[in-house]
Order: C-alpha cells, then sequence, then structure tokens
C-alpha cells in the first residue's frame, strides 16, 4: 500500500470518529418551557400556584345540599316546635332548660304542666319530679317522631355497637 492511500484511510478513519458525535444524542434535555399548564383558579380545588397557562382542568366543590329549616325558637311558652308531632319532642332538648345560677351546671329543667300529655282523667301540673334536676342525665334515652318509618337497617345496635367504629357505618338514617 503506498503513502498516498495510508494518508487517506488515516484522514477517513479520523473524519468517521469525528462525525460518529454528530449522529445524535438522546441525553441532550430539551429546552425547558416556560408554560406550565394547570388549574388557575384560586377557587378550585385542584389549583396549581406554579401553573402559567390555563388548561382548563380546575374541578370544583359540589355545594352541600340545603337541609331542611329548623327554627330553634319555640312558638309557644312551653313547647319545643323543632318535631311538629308532639310538644315535648325531641327529648331532651334544650328547650327545657332554663338557666339557674344555683345549680352547678347553671342550668334546670324547666317541664310546664301544658307540656305534659294529660291522660284524660286530671290536668297535668309541673313536672317536679324533673324541674328540680340542673340538667339531663348523660344516659338519657332520646326520643323523637318521623314522618315516615326510617330504613335503620345498616345503624349499628345495641347488639352489635363495635360496628359503630367500622369505616363504612352509615351513622345516620335517611
Amino acid at each position: 500500500m503506498n503513502e498516498r492511500a495510508k494518508s487517506r484511510i488515516a484522514i477517513l478513519l479520523v473524519t468517521c470518529m469525528l462525525l460518529s458525535g454528530c449522529t445524535g444524542d438522546t441525553d441532550i434535555e430539551e429546552p425547558i418551557s416556560e408554560d406550565i399548564p394547570g388549574c388557575m383558579d384560586e377557587n378550585a380545588e385542584n389549583y396549581n400556584p406554579d401553573a402559567t397557562v390555563s388548561d382548563r382542568s380546575c374541578v370544583y366543590a359540589e355545594p352541600e345540599p340545603e337541609g331542611p329549616d329548623v327554627n330553634l325558637d319555640s312558638k309557644s311558652e312551653f313547647c319545643d316546635d323543632v318535631n311538629p308531632h308532639h310538644c315535648m319532642l325531641p327529648f331532651p332538648a334544650p328547650a327545657f332548660l332554663v338557666q339557674d345560677e344555683t345549680t352547678m351546671t347553671g342550668y334546670r329543667i324547666d317541664i310546664s304542666g301544658e307540656a305534659i300529655p294529660d291522660s284524660g282523667s286530671v290536668e297535668s301540673g309541673a313536672f317536679h319530679m324533673l324541674n328540680r334536676l340542673d340538667g339531663y342525665s348523660p344516659s338519657t334515652q332520646i326520643f323523637t317522631t318521623f314522618d315516615v318509618v326510617p330504613d335503620i337497617s345498616g345503624l349499628a345496635g345495641h347488639n352489635s355497637i363495635g360496628n359503630s367504629l367500622s369505616d363504612n357505618h352509615e351513622g345516620s338514617i335517611d
């Protein structure tokens, strides 16, 4: 092989080595875009404070359904008007408490005779057995009535009270 051929091969090899770096590199990072898509509404649940371009992905909380209007102000001097079925329901209720500085709790039960159902043979008087107490017992049973019979199939009962601690316990009546 002559000198000229060796030179050409050497130049060709050097050129190939230099050009091999120009075939592409996957490690080169793309320039970082200035735009950050996201929800830009501060009132949305998925608000992104770093977003610079709105991508219309904002999610909003559903408003809580409004419950029935409950008026806790009694329209009479001796009834609790929360439950329209009976004067004294629900029981116990704060409607039957009055402030009393002489008691330990600062309250006293005050149920007038007009709130107590009469037996028909005699008119009811003041409920003096309860009126002397400074509040309801923590173990007082809660009484009330409903327009329709509630479905209590998902509620924990006295024989299954442990169910009230489970994550899927319904906990309320419909």
